[in-house]
């Protein structure tokens, strides 16, 4: 698929495999917009008033890099061409896809949902694992959908993900950046419920999976009137400390399972604790006070929301938000568990960022990581 000489006559095609692109003087995205945007995006025309969009297909065309558009709504995307990922596992039926698509003027909403399935957008930026591995370990307690583990992985870093659910771990390893990972021994992925201590080895609890809502997952039973909301499912457990034992100290953990978080740092020992740690409870304080953590900071999941998909956050040295002692959390304003969790107006704009907090063994001072 080639880009289009400026000014070209050539109408954009539709395409799956496509990438966004900046075009700063001629975006019309709005504030709101901006603020999830990764670095590299975005290109949007508004169609308001307009049928067709025809003002965004006019600008594809002047634009060098525009190779097709994608409309959702009242706005346009402007896309550029994929750079495929020759050797990664998975990715013919994903070209395959592509193909149809361009070809197909019926229905084409069955191949959206095979593109997704297939994680086919991870096959159109090119070889994702080019950062040489630095074996610095990092635990991913809470994998949910992945998003985390991608980013340690695409740094170098080696990292063990955790998480009840055995779907999301399954099709995290159909991912070709996981894959690989962990045919390299970068990645480790368990299907496993946390606990703050097993009582005997092999040990199991009933995990209730929400039907629609993932993150709505628990070990705790529904309540009859939302049971059929849930399937029961059957799931070894473990605790962070003995991943800790099996797999070795990490030099960063992060810990969000949706309330638990507390059973994994009860179960951390003194001398073999992460250098730096970050839950989604920051009422675990205390605790962490208690285990010999001296610096503190609460970080906003929208300093590391990428391209509008939630992220629970980068590695520590790259969060610029400063440390403090704990005192300076305690007089935060987010210093409660109702901040555990964002919130949204009916129009989809958010009202409160959800706030994790950071712990390091260090003493920083004033200073970022």
């Amino acid at each position: 698929m080639l880009p289009f000489a400026n000014h070209s006559t050539t109408a954009p095609r539709r395409s799956l495999a496509s990438l966004d692109f900046s075009c700063p003087s001629l975006d019309q995205s709005t504030k709101e917009m901006r603020a999830n945007d990764p670095v590299d995006c975005c290109c949007r025309i508004s169609c308001s008033g307009t049928r067709s969009c025809s003002s965004a297909y006019d600008v594809c065309r002047s634009e060098l890099q525009c190779t097709s558009v994608r409309r959702s709504g009242n706005w346009a995307t402007l896309k550029r061409a994929p750079q495929w990922w020759i050797r990664a596992p998975g990715l013919q039926q994903c070209m395959d896809l592509e193909t149809d698509f361009g070809s197909r003027k019926e229905d084409r909403q069955p191949m959206f949902k095979a593109w997704r399935k297939h994680h086919c957008d991870d096959f159109t930026n090119g070889d994702q694992l080019t950062v040489s591995r630095n074996h610095k370990l990092i635990f991913d307690i809470g994998f949910h959908s992945g998003e985390d583990s991608l980013y340690f992985l695409k740094k170098g870093y080696d990292v063990v993900a955790v998480d009840a659910n055995p779907s999301l771990i399954e099709d995290g390893l159909s991912r070709p950046v996981m894959h690989l990972a962990r045919l390299s021994g970068q990645f480790h992925a368990l299907a496993r419920g946390i606990v703050g201590r097993a009582a005997q080895e092999n040990q199991t609890l009933t995990f209730y999976v929400h039907r629609s809502v993932t993150e709505w997952s628990t070990f705790v039973p529904p309540s009859r009137r939302t049971r059929g909301d849930f399937s029961a499912i059957t799931v070894p457990i473990t605790t962070c400390g003995d991943l800790i034992r099996q797999f070795g100290t990490p030099y960063y953990m992060k810990v969000d399972i949706e309330g638990f978080d507390k059973e994994c740092l009860r179960s951390l020992e003194i001398g073999r604790l992460p250098t730096y740690l970050s839950t989604e409870d920051p009422l675990q304080l205390d605790h962490l006070l208690s285990l010999g953590y001296r610096s503190f900071r609460m970080v906003s999941q929208s300093v590391a929301r990428r391209g509008g998909r939630q992220f629970s956050g980068g590695v520590p040295e790259e969060i610029k938000v400063a440390w403090g002692e704990a005192a300076s959390i305690r007089t935060h304003p987010f210093y409660s568990r109702e901040h555990m969790h964002e919130r949204m107006d009916i129009h989809g704009n958010r009202l409160r960022e959800e706030h994790d907090l950071h712990a390091s063994l260090i003493v920083h001072g004033t200073k970022f990581a």
